[in-house]
């Protein structure tokens, strides 16, 4: 592999982790979690994008979601949609089926 190529793969490699939800805030104009992103290491007041017409509060104890750094800049991270399959999953789905649901 060249210099180069292994250079450009680390960038992004780099760009997405993942993040253990460690607090939730749904009070202000927009939802944000503190996060436990590394060994040690917390992000505070990181926003969550959800998709439009899409809202939910999902029970923090053990939830994850991807972190994205927006433009590369982990100075400025954006939280998916986080999730908690240990308090509810919706499983076994027939192929092309769809739901929602809530705790």
């Amino acid at each position: 592999m060249s210099r180069s190529v292994r250079d450009l793969y680390m960038s992004l490699r780099g760009l997405v982790s993942r993040a253990v939800v460690q607090d939730l805030d749904d009070t202000g104009a927009n939802q944000t979690v503190t996060l436990g992103t590394h060994y040690g290491r917390t992000r505070g007041k990181v926003p969550v994008h959800f998709p439009f017409g899409f809202g939910s509060h999902v029970p923090h104890d053990g939830a994850v979601t991807a972190v994205v750094a927006a433009g590369g800049d982990h100075a400025d991270p954006i939280a998916l949609p986080p999730s908690n399959p240990s308090a509810s999953r919706m499983g076994n789905l027939a192929e092309g089926e769809t739901v929602l649901y809530d705790a």
